[in-house]
């Protein structure tokens, strides 16, 4: 699968919700379960002397997506105030594969950086900090 055809898709927050694609996608960071492992030391009198491992939390690492920046742009204004609220947002994640893969988070924007390089498109990179499971969207 090639992921030149990858989207953002931004939910509208109402019951039934609506998705709307959110820009000209440059640059897809990485979608990046993890899991916290808590380890205990061993003690004197443990058999072979290793720490023991538990699992932990798990989380939905921060992700980082870069769009062609359009300032009249609706969608991307919203992503922006979304960036002011301190509600989560509903944001899908379409991948170009058959049948399509599809995700859905919930999620804060904390960070939104503009670049202008010289000889290239304005672009501005937004991160999304999940909160909670990513679930698949059928």
């Amino acid at each position: 699968m090639i992921g030149d055809k990858t989207k953002l898709l931004r939910g509208d927050g109402a019951d039934p919700e609506v998705f709307t694609e959110v820009a000209s996608i440059v640059d897809f960071g990485d979608l990046t379960i993890s899991r916290a492992m808590n380890s205990s030391p061993p003690t004197f009198d443990s058999p072979d002397g290793y720490e023991t491992v538990t699992p932990g939390a798990k989380k939905v690492e921060p992700l980082e997506i870069k769009v062609k920046y359009k300032k009249d742009e609706d969608v991307a204004a919203q992503v922006k105030a979304d960036f002011e609220s301190d509600k989560p947002t509903n944001y899908q994640i379409h991948w170009p594969d058959t049948p399509p893969t599809k995700k859905q988070m919930s999620a804060f924007v904390n960070q939104i950086v503009m670049a202008t390089p010289q000889n290239e498109d304005v672009t501005e990179t937004f991160t999304f900090t999940p909160t909670g499971k990513v679930i698949d969207v059928v």
